[in-house]
């Protein structure tokens, strides 16, 4: 992928993968940065994000 470029390369279902792995790997990096701030600064993490993590189909 590197030589042939990141965005250009792949086919089908391989590219749908890579950019669903990227946008959701950000996602939970920001999601993390965010909690530990909660949690330094002695807020309450809300109860939703909870119940969202806990209801999820993985």
């Amino acid at each position: 992928m590197f030589y042939e470029g990141i965005l250009n390369n792949g086919q089908g279902t391989q590219i749908g993968w890579f950019i669903w792995f990227t946008f959701t790997g950000v996602l939970f990096i920001f999601l993390g940065i965010i909690i530990t701030y909660n949690e330094k600064k002695y807020l309450k993490i809300p109860t939703t994000l909870s119940y969202f993590f806990l209801s999820s189909p993985l």
